[in-house]
């Protein structure tokens, strides 16, 4: 699947290549399945006025926040939803997993439903 970033601030789009999958390869193709386009909103010193980071996926507006952090998060989200959704061979799940004799156990749920609590506790 070929994805497309591009931003308004060069710094930026290392922080948003961090949160694409480790074997992600560069493409000169300007072709793409999804492009996520990135408005850095900073802020200006004097402005009376709220500079907001927006997110967009292809035409859509993803996300509109004064919160760099909570882009990267609707980013990736975003993103994994739709490598997940592209995947022919395999099954993604969002969980937590822990080894147990040999075997593995698999806490499937939403994000922020304790899942990492849960394999902390067993481990």
């Amino acid at each position: 699947m070929r994805i497309g970033i591009r931003t308004d601030k060069a710094g930026l789009l290392d922080r948003l290549i961090h949160y694409v999958p480790a074997v992600w390869k560069l493409s000169d193709s300007q072709v793409v399945d999804q492009l996520y386009s990135v408005v850095f909103g900073e802020e200006k010193p004097q402005a009376r006025v709220r500079r907001f980071h927006l997110l967009y996926g292809d035409t859509q507006n993803l996300v509109r926040t004064e919160s760099l952090e909570d882009l990267l998060e609707i980013f990736e989200s975003d993103l994994t939803a739709h490598l997940g959704s592209a995947a022919r061979q395999f099954c993604c799940v969002h969980a937590g997993v822990v080894g147990w004799k040999q075997f593995g156990i698999v806490f499937p749920g939403k994000s922020s439903s304790g899942k990492t609590t849960l394999v902390k506790e067993f481990l």
